[in-house]
C-alpha cells in the first residue's frame, strides 16, 4: 500500500488497551496511522516538534543584516580585482 501526503501538520503517538499507535495527519485532514511500539511513535513526534521548532525559529534577515551582506560581498569583489591589477 502506498499513502502520499503533503504538508503533514500534526504527529501523535497514542497508546490504550495495549495497543500503540501514531498518527499523521496532513493539512488536507486525511489521517495514516501506523501502529508500532509507543517508544517509536513518541520518537516521531519528537523529531516532528523538532523539525517544525527549526523551520518557525527560521527568519529572514533584515535590511540591515541584508544590505551589511551586500556590502561585505561587493568589498571583497573589490578587493580581488584590485589584487589582481584590474581595478
Amino acid at each position: 500500500m502506498k499513502v502520499t501526503m503533503h504538508r503533514i501538520v500534526t504527529v501523535e503517538a497514542h497508546s490504550s488497551n495495549g495497543t500503540e499507535w501514531i498518527d499523521f495527519t496532513d493539512s488536507q485532514g486525511n489521517s495514516v496511522v501506523l501502529f508500532v511500539p509507543l517508544e517509536l511513535a513518541e520518537a516521531f513526534v519528537e523529531a516532528f516538534e523538532e523539525y517544525e521548532n527549526c523551520l518557525s525559529s527560521q527568519e529572514s534577515p533584515t535590511y540591515d543584516e541584508a544590505l551589511g551582506t551586500k556590502c561585505d560581498r561587493e568589498a571583497s569583489l573589490e578587493r580581488q580585482l584590485r589584487d589582481a591589477g584590474r581595478l
